[in-house]
């Protein structure tokens, strides 16, 4: 044959993306078939198979991904293993640090407290019943020390919900819940010493969010323009309004409020550019990422940001060695990473979306960039950027659109135009938020500085709640299973194959 077909060569340019899907599909057999001692007895067969391969190329590579698939098997065993935690039956009385912003739910408080005592480092999500007489519930904050007594539950779902809650706190590490009253809680000094150095890292780190919402709040804002800022910024999205998360919603702007690659990418290049005199580029990389994996220990490391991340760790070194960085090897490794580190992120709707994003855009732009009509748009400086981010759009939303419509039954049809919009107002949202904090003890410049963030976020919530009322913003009520899910991907992959092959035989120029 003239050249191997395209399948195959898409897969030999990726080895690391045939691990990846290895490493899931024995995360979802380890889900089916949750037998510890069988996935470790397997993985240990196959590895040693694969190390007496080496004569039988294509065997050894089987070997490997088989021995990559049992690995999944045996981390999700683990893992559901860990989730089995033996509860008490009755109240208990514990010392715990809160974790996480206290956020109000109607008549409690809602926040994640780790505990110590006895049950070291377990980790709750606690509803605390809100008192109306000396209002306590509101000196409660991330990184405060309480006493409290409460019943101890495993996590469960709620009534007449589709939403498979219980799940969502396992993949978040949550081992159990409980309800507080009023009169079961006191804040008290807690010993942190039984804890690791990484959960007091984190800790601290939290803390230091607090103090930079405090400061974003003294600076000037208010209102939902803070919360837009807090929440792009900081990944704090407690203070924001049911009505415009469903504006960015309808709008197809959510991407906007979860923290992920654009903002981690803004973040990066603002460092890179502050530190584009020094000499010894690898010292100013060193530089960049520890503050950008600092930032991610205080956002809180989702997924999507932890993905974010991983990629430009593996970018920066790539292109110190001058080697190619982003690829779908890059998103690959990030994968194998998280995965590895938490199995249970491969259910995490974030992770999900994330990854299929990039996967998305790394794929589809370059076809949309390769075609005439975008080479001559290109050739025009000015219609650069709008054609890039038009291709970047229109990519990832064919990458999310089966995943948003299976989990919220809605497809947003002006995401394009929505994306004009939120994207340039993010980007400067982002780098006057870091200049206000840089510069708020000088009290004219940040006066000035919180008027035009307020005015710019005040701009973003008004045209995206404006797109969001229009006719045909969105179509709802679509309820998609698994198969129809997987179906669509199916047809995507068959459709870019098939433009591949047509591509490589010159019957499209």
């Amino acid at each position: 044959m003239q050249n191997q077909n395209v399948t195959s060569r898409f897969y030999a340019l990726y080895p690391l993306l045939k691990v990846f899907v290895a490493l899931v599909v024995g995360l979802l057999l380890g889900q089916a078939f949750p037998t510890l001692s069988f996935w470790l007895l397997m993985m240990v067969m196959a590895l040693c198979s694969t190390l007496f391969l080496s004569k039988y190329p294509f065997l050894q590579a089987f070997g490997v991904l088989t021995t990559f698939l049992c690995l999944g098997g045996f981390l999700m065993s683990r893992a559901i293993a860990d989730t089995q935690v033996d509860l008490p039956a009755h109240e208990v009385s514990y010392s715990a640090v809160l974790t996480s912003e206290p956020v109000v739910h109607g008549r409690v408080v809602q926040t994640d407290l780790l505990l110590m005592d006895g049950a070291n480092g377990l980790k709750v999500k606690a509803s605390i019943l809100r008192d109306t007489l000396d209002n306590r519930w509101k000196r409660l904050q991330v990184g405060m020390g309480i006493k409290a007594r409460s019943l101890l539950v495993v996590p469960s779902n709620y009534c007449n919900s589709s939403f498979d809650y219980a799940r969502w706190l396992r993949c978040h590490g949550y081992k159990a819940q409980t309800f507080i009253y009023f009169n079961q809680w006191k804040e008290a000094e807690v010993d942190l010493s039984s804890l690791s150095s990484v959960q007091r890292t984190i800790l601290l780190a939290k803390r230091f969010r607090h103090y930079l919402l405090e400061r974003l709040q003294l600076a000037g804002l208010d209102g939902q323009a803070y919360a837009l800022i807090a929440a792009m910024v900081l990944g704090e999205k407690s203070q924001l309004l049911p009505s415009v998360q469903d504006d960015y919603s309808l709008a197809g702007a959510s991407h906007i409020l979860a923290l992920s690659g654009l903002h981690l990418g803004i973040i990066y290049t603002l460092l890179s550019f502050l530190m584009m005199g020094w000499r010894k580029q690898w010292l100013s990389q060193v530089v960049i990422l520890s503050f950008v994996w600092g930032y991610v220990v205080m956002v809180g490391m989702s997924p999507s940001v932890m993905r974010s991340a991983i990629m430009l760790t593996v970018c920066s070194i790539a292109t110190l060695l001058q080697r190619n960085s982003v690829s779908i090897n890059t998103l690959s490794l990030a994968g194998v990473l998280l995965l590895t580190t938490n199995p249970m992120t491969l259910y995490d709707i974030s992770f999900q979306l994330s990854f299929a994003s990039v996967f998305s855009i790394l794929l589809f732009s370059r076809l949309f960039l390769g075609t005439k009509l975008m080479a001559f748009l290109f050739a025009h400086r000015w219609l650069r950027a709008v054609c890039g981010l038009a291709s970047t759009s229109v990519a990832a939303q064919i990458g999310t659109a089966p995943l948003v419509i299976f989990y919220f039954g809605r497809f947003s049809c002006y995401f394009l135009l929505s994306n004009f919009i939120a994207i340039p107002c993010a980007t400067f949202l982002l780098y006057g938020t870091v200049v206000l904090l840089l510069l708020s003890p000088v009290q004219p410049v940040e006066t000035l500085l919180s008027h035009i963030l307020s005015d710019v976020a005040g701009f973003q919530n008004a045209a995206l709640a404006h797109i969001a009322a229009l006719p045909g913003s969105s179509i709802g009520q679509l309820h998609w299973s698994v198969g129809q899910v997987l179906a669509v991907y199916v047809v995507l992959a068959c459709l870019y194959f098939l433009h591949q092959f047509f591509v490589r035989h010159e019957i499209i120029s």
